[in-house]
């Protein structure tokens, strides 16, 4: 946008714009007339000369402080209407130990179909065999849960956070360790209660990931709908249609083979992407080891080893 001689900088009256597709600028022709547009109050912008890069970013660092904000409208306490009143209250302050809002932008995510729920699933499903067969070390994740699965533009997952993971030996199955990290919620109970980790822990959390996957949120008792055959009422009510109600079926009981509460009855990954890939018969699953429930509150933590998710495990013990 092109600004006349003498715009206002707080709505850009008096100013004008180029129309789309001309070239023509010398008097005024070209041009359209802006009235009542609200633009960027640049009325304090600080114009110097010459500055690298470098010395721009301090300059700018040290008159304001930037953030950004992940907004949920569920789960994180903090939702759309307060992250507005945050700004209101803000923008009416100055003070020289307040930060100063200069501009905020939002956007809103979009709601991801089927397709696109699956594809991501699968892709999880890929990385965890890769690092539990295919690369040249076995690695056991111990931390697999929503924030550490990024998204590129694409929708391609990639797994992230390596910092609690573990790397076994050829021929080792599972070790031990007096320090429980993780999170609650993904953490599989022998880890949890006893310390012992193997792949099948990281066969856990992608169990409870599926799930998630599936509903859109922390679901409740999937075991119990799964046996009152309700399964499907923990299916994200803001899923498009179409979609394959034996598909979602599916993956809902490949996630209860996940999540069962004995390890070696749990499927390895190599099955989980071959179930998911193929129309075969799925055995039934044993008892599920977690239920997810709703919490408001969850102050308690291992040690500060273990953070904090608002969801639970059944059955634990004093070891």
């Amino acid at each position: 946008m092109s600004l006349g001689s003498n715009p206002s900088p707080v709505d850009a009256a008096h100013g004008c714009a180029r129309k789309p597709g001309s070239l023509i600028c010398n008097k005024g022709e070209g041009f359209v007339k802006l009235e009542n547009v609200k633009v960027p109050n640049t009325s304090k912008v600080v114009v110097i000369n010459g500055l690298s890069l470098e010395a721009c970013e301090k300059e700018c660092l040290g008159r304001t402080a930037y953030s950004s904000a992940n907004i949920s409208e569920s789960g994180s306490g903090q939702g759309m209407q307060e992250f507005k009143n945050e700004v209101t209250v803000i923008v009416k302050l100055q003070h020289r130990n307040l930060a100063r809002l200069l501009g905020c932008y939002v956007t809103r995510r979009s709601r991801l179909d089927w397709s696109k729920r699956l594809q991501i699933v699968n892709g999880i499903a890929r990385g965890i065999l890769y690092l539990q067969q295919d690369s040249r070390l076995k690695i056991i994740h111990r931390d697999l849960k929503a924030s550490n699965i990024l998204l590129d533009a694409s929708m391609n997952p990639k797994i992230s956070d390596f910092g609690m993971a573990r790397m076994f030996g050829e021929d080792q199955i599972q070790s031990n360790t007096n320090r429980v990290v993780g999170t609650y919620g993904y953490v599989s109970p022998e880890y949890a209660m006893q310390g012992l980790y193997s792949t099948k822990s990281d066969v856990f959390s992608f169990g409870v990931l599926l799930l998630e996957t599936i509903s859109g949120r922390k679901t409740p008792s999937v075991w119990e709908l799964w046996n009152e055959g309700t399964a499907l009422d923990i299916v994200d009510p803001a899923l498009c249609q179409p979609f394959s109600t034996d598909l979602v079926s599916r993956c809902i009981h490949i996630g209860l083979l996940c999540v069962q509460e004995a390890a070696t009855e749990r499927s390895t990954m190599s099955d989980v992407i071959f179930m998911l890939g193929n129309e075969t018969t799925l055995p039934p699953p044993n008892t599920s080891a977690f239920t997810l429930q709703y919490t408001d509150s969850l102050e308690c933590s291992s040690g500060g080893a273990v953070s904090l998710n608002w969801v639970s495990i059944t059955a634990i013990e004093p070891r």
